[in-house]
């Protein structure tokens, strides 16, 4: 296992990055027309059932990226499906009439997803709670809140939504045959936040993860793709169209945010695992 002293950790290390830097870049100007390549290939369908949608988008390459939706089609519960990246959904989202957006997004069985809630209770039953204080309470400490349902007490927090592939509705949509939507009231983090970004801060099934990876054996550096997230520390908030990719750096001892300015030590046993499995580890040549 590789050792690093306190005084070599940041030896040299702003030059070893720049030289990272520049390799990776132009690495990522090939990825980049390998991704735009399989974007354009797969457009936007629909589906009259769920399965069909789910065995669409699960036999496509990861870098696709398309996620599940779905459509009311009636006050009867009848549905049809959607397969699209979150940037296709968007684009066809926004350009619909408000009366016609009944959309939501599946939260699809064993993926991961953002912790959410579905809440709600009889405002008749309950005239004296302030639904602003109960959320409140809700995000400070994630307890059960209650509420009054015919003279009994029941969960402020609906269980109820916490099924196997499970639609939740979307930011700006409605229920079929109903005018009320969805609507971004400024509070809770949603403040000067556009449309679009507050769709995408919405969306439970958004959760970050490692969209692609490749490895250079012979410099020793792992580059994650990220997915989820376009969080810059830099500027404190999302980039509206940047990625975000990570650097481990093993021969260095450290980690990074590409374009970054703040390195960070990589655990003792990270690095040296790492580097003593690394014959076991696949050098890509492209983004899969």
């Amino acid at each position: 296992m590789p050792t690093y002293s306190s005084i070599s950790f940041y030896s040299n290390t702003q030059a070893r990055t720049t030289a990272v830097d520049l390799k990776i870049q132009a690495y990522l100007r090939g990825a980049e027309q390998i991704l735009r390549s399989n974007d354009a290939g797969y457009a936007m369908r629909s589906f009259p059932l769920q399965e069909p949608a789910f065995r669409f988008a699960d036999h496509l390459p990861a870098a696709s990226c398309l996620r599940i939706f779905s459509v009311e089609k009636s006050c009867d519960g009848r549905r049809s499906f959607m397969a699209a990246s979150y940037a296709q959904f968007w684009d066809h989202y926004q350009q619909l009439d408000p009366s016609d957006r009944h959309h939501y997004e599946i939260i699809r069985e064993a993926l991961p997803c953002h912790l959410y809630f579905d809440l709600e209770y009889a405002l008749d039953c309950n005239p004296d709670a302030c639904g602003v204080d109960l959320i409140s309470q809700l995000l400070r400490c994630v307890t059960t809140a209650l509420k009054n349902t015919e003279g009994k007490q029941a969960p402020f927090v609906d269980t109820g939504v916490y099924t196997r592939n499970r639609a939740m509705r979307l930011l700006l949509s409605s229920k079929a045959g109903k005018t009320a939507t969805l609507e971004n009231t400024g509070r809770f983090g949603g403040a000067g936040k556009t449309s679009h970004e507050m769709f995408l801060c919405t969306l439970a099934g958004k959760a970050v993860g490692v969209r692609s990876w490749a490895y250079w054996d012979t410099e020793g550096l792992l580059l994650l793709n990220m997915r989820g997230t376009r969080w810059c520390g830099n500027v404190q908030r999302e980039h509206r169209s940047n990625g975000v990719f990570y650097v481990a750096d093993l021969q260095a001892g450290i980690w990074y945010r590409m374009i970054a300015t703040k390195f960070h030590e990589l655990p003792l046993h990270v690095a040296g695992r790492c580097l003593s499995e690394e014959q076991n580890w696949v050098n890509l040549q492209q983004f899969a």
